[in-house]
């Protein structure tokens, strides 16, 4: 035996069984009834949510805990423990909206955001926060955030103005290169350069996935799937931005650049709510507008009754022209309620079909993206990877 040294026995802690099968058999249920289940199960958590979130802020008050400790004793991020005690504050100062919470009705992602706007502007918060709040129980989560960026532009016009400002000169980018020769890029871009770069990014990215795609059918045939593809997201970004780089390196200084479509839609306030936003849905201040009239062509369309802006009737198929623009401006995305896609990307179609008399006008028109176009051939998806 060796002298001075204690040898403790190893101890094989055995975890807990569980079951091989899922907790919840979901065969035996319709669409529906899966459906409404997914709603009463999240309505659920966000009560366990609340409770937690409540019960996590007075551990901090009375000192009980930190936030570090609230993160490690709950095995969450940093970050994550971080928001959830900060929301505990702000509920406190939003009595409704913590009512909502502790119900169920909303989650800890639309208290953070309304927190963030109670803090920038309480008075008005006050004045605003039952329509507000209806806006986070009933839209989308994306349209709730717009609304929400909507008022803040109606109650606190020159702090908002103030913000866009700030955003606009914290703007900045660095390239340099690494021991490998490789180069690094990172950077914030302002609202309105940063839509404009993504959206010609997207644009020739999409071009780089198709092209992928052919090859892939090319080699493959029809089985040929999205993970057949040579390149991944990432790579296809990289190529689509040194493709931007090629492209402005050929062309002439004296070159007429591409113009801005700024689209005023007047009379759309007062039946549809405050609009400022580009195409792909980024909401602006008129201050970032301004700037860009001398670079832009713009585009006036005039909602009249019943949200009308022109009316061709049933001489032409195809929505066309003004048609198919009134038919983009008034529903400014994909129809379908699950959707997001913006109008730019979506196809003009009968509500009622043509072939059974219906009209080739606003009435009659809905925006479907190429995914719920029915009897469309859908094309290759788009590439969507994080």
């Amino acid at each position: 035996m060796t002298r001075g040294v204690t040898f403790t026995p190893k101890v094989t802690v055995t975890p807990p069984a569980y079951h091989s099968r899922r907790v919840t058999d979901t065969a035996h249920l319709t669409e529906d009834a899966l459906r409404e289940a997914i709603d009463a199960q999240i309505r659920r958590v966000r009560v366990e949510q609340a409770k937690l979130t409540h019960l996590a802020r007075d551990a901090v008050v009375r000192g009980a805990m930190t936030p570090g400790y609230v993160a490690v004793r709950c095995r969450l991020p940093k970050s994550v423990a971080k928001r959830m005690i900060a929301n505990g504050h702000a509920l406190r100062r939003m009595p409704e909206v913590a009512a909502a919470f502790d119900a169920g009705h909303i989650g800890p992602e639309h208290v953070a955001v309304l927190a963030a706007a109670q803090q920038h502007a309480p008075r008005s918060f006050e004045k605003f926060e039952p329509e507000l709040l209806d806006g986070a129980e009933k839209l989308r989560y994306d349209a709730f955030v717009r609304r929400v960026r909507y008022i803040e532009q109606v109650a606190e016009p020159d702090e908002v103005e103030a913000q866009a400002r700030s955003a606009h000169d914290d703007r900045r980018v660095h390239a340099s290169r690494s021991f490998e020769d490789t180069v690094v890029v990172d950077g914030v871009m302002d609202p309105v350069g940063g839509s404009v770069f993504l959206n010609e990014l997207q644009r020739l990215e999409q071009v780089e996935f198709e092209a992928d795609w052919a090859e892939a059918r090319s080699r493959l045939g029809e089985a040929a799937t999205a993970n057949d593809l040579r390149r991944t997201p990432a790579q296809r970004r990289h190529d689509a931005l040194v493709e931007m780089a090629k492209r402005s390196a050929a062309m002439p200084e004296s070159a007429k650049r591409t113009r801005y479509l700024l689209t005023v839609l007047v009379e759309y306030e007062t039946m549809h709510g405050r609009i400022c936003e580009l195409a792909d849905g980024t909401v602006v201040t008129p201050g970032q507008v301004v700037p860009l009239l001398d670079e832009a062509d713009v585009e006036r369309a005039v909602f009249g009754p019943e949200s009308r802006v022109i009316d061709l009737g049933r001489r032409t198929r195809l929505f066309t022209g003004g048609a198919r623009r009134a038919a983009q401006l008034s529903d400014l995305e994909c129809t379908e309620p699950t959707c997001d896609v913006r109008y730019e990307r979506c196809e003009v179609g009968h509500t009622r079909p043509w072939a059974a008399g219906g009209r080739t006008d606003q009435d009659n028109a809905r925006l479907r993206c190429p995914t719920h176009h029915p009897g469309r051939r859908r094309p290759p998806p788009r590439s969507s990877d994080p």
